[in-house]
C-alpha cells in the first residue's frame, strides 16, 4: 500500500544554510497534485538554539538519543538556528524525552516574548509537567488561558529536565523559537474543508511545521495500527534529520480526547 507521504529528499540552500527539506506528499483524489514540505528560511539573527541536549556529564543514565525538540534545525557557520512556524495562537510542541521516573523528576517548559530585550515577558510557564514511566515523545500545549501569540513575532521556548541525578549541575535542556503567521483566506478555507490527512499536506506545503507535526502525531495516536500513518510519520521526521526518533512511542495522555475529536471529524 502506497503511503500518503512519499519521501523524496533534496537540498535547499539558504545562504550559509543547507538543509534537507523536500518530500512528496501523495494526497487523496480530492487533492491530486503532489506537494512538498517547504521550510522557509529562518531569520538570520536572534534565534540561536539547540535542538538536542548536550551529553550529560553527571550521574544521569546514558541514553542512545538525547533530549530532542522535534523541530527543524538550520545549521550555519554562525551557529544553529532552531525555528518553526505555526498558525496557532496557542501551539503544541513535541519533544523526545529519553528519561523516565525515577531519574526524571519532572519537566519544565517556558515560552516567552523577547521582542523587548529589556523586559522579557513570560507567555506560559509550567515547571511541574509530570514525568512518565517510559521514555518517549511528549507533547506540550500552550493553554488557551495564556496570552495568544502575536503574528510575525518570534517567541523563545525552553524545555528543561529536573533530574534526580544532576547533583546541582546545569539542567538538561533544549531551546528554540516559534513564530505565528496569519493565513490568507483561501488557504484558511482549504484547511477548514480538508480531512485531517489532507491538513497535514497543506500545513507541510505552506511551511507550518508545528501544525503538520501535531496533526500527524494525533492521527497516529488515534490509529496506531495504521501502517500508512506510521510511514508518513517516519518520512516527516526523516525530512528534518530525525529519522532515528520515528519509532519512539508517542504521548498517550490525550489518546481518548484525540480519538473522540477525530471520529467526530469523520476520520
Amino acid at each position: 500500500m502506497k503511503s500518503r507521504i512519499v519521501k523524496r529528499l533534496s537540498s535547499l540552500s539558504l545562504g550559509l544554510l543547507s538543509y534537507p527539506v523536500a518530500f512528496q506528499i501523495g494526497l487523496s483524489a480530492v487533492m491530486a497534485a503532489p506537494m512538498k514540505l517547504r521550510l522557509p528560511p529562518p531569520p538570520q539573527r536572534g534565534i540561536a538554539g539547540n535542538r538536542a541536549a548536550a551529553a550529560s556529564r553527571n550521574a544521569c543514565p546514558i541514553v542512545a538519543q538525547p533530549l530532542t525538540a522535534i523541530v527543524p534545525e538550520y545549521r550555519s557557520t554562525q551557529g544553529n538556528r532552531v525555528w518553526g512556524l505555526t498558525k496557532m495562537e496557542h501551539p503544541t510542541f513535541w519533544f523526545y524525552v529519553p528519561y523516565a521516573k525515577p531519574a526524571l523528576v519532572d519537566i519544565s517548559f517556558t515560552l516567552q516574548d523577547e521582542s523587548n530585550p529589556s523586559e522579557k515577558k513570560i507567555v506560559y510557564r509550567n515547571s511541574t509537567i509530570a514525568a512518565t514511566l517510559t521514555p518517549g515523545m511528549t507533547q506540550i500545549t500552550v493553554p488557551k488561558s495564556s496570552l495568544a501569540l502575536t503574528p510575525d513575532r518570534p517567541y523563545h521556548w525552553f524545555l528543561e529536565l529536573n533530574m534526580s541525578c544532576t547533583n546541582g549541575q546545569r539542567p538538561i535542556f533544549v531551546q528554540g523559537w516559534i513564530q505565528r503567521v496569519e493565513l490568507d483566506r483561501n488557504l484558511s478555507n482549504q484547511i477548514d474543508r480538508a480531512t485531517p490527512t489532507e491538513q497535514v499536506a497543506l500545513y507541510a506545503e505552506n511551511g507550518l511545521w508545528h501544525d503538520a507535526l501535531n496533526t500527524l502525531a494525533n492521527l497516529q495516536i488515534a490509529k496506531p495500527q495504521d501502517s500508512e500513518l506510521t510511514q508518513d510519520w517516519q518520512n516527516l521526521l526523516d525530512a528534518i534529520g530525525l529519522k532515528d526518533l520515528a519509532d519512539r512511542p508517542l504521548d498517550e495522555n490525550r489518546r481518548v480526547e484525540q480519538v473522540r475529536q477525530l471520529k467526530s471529524a469523520g476520520f
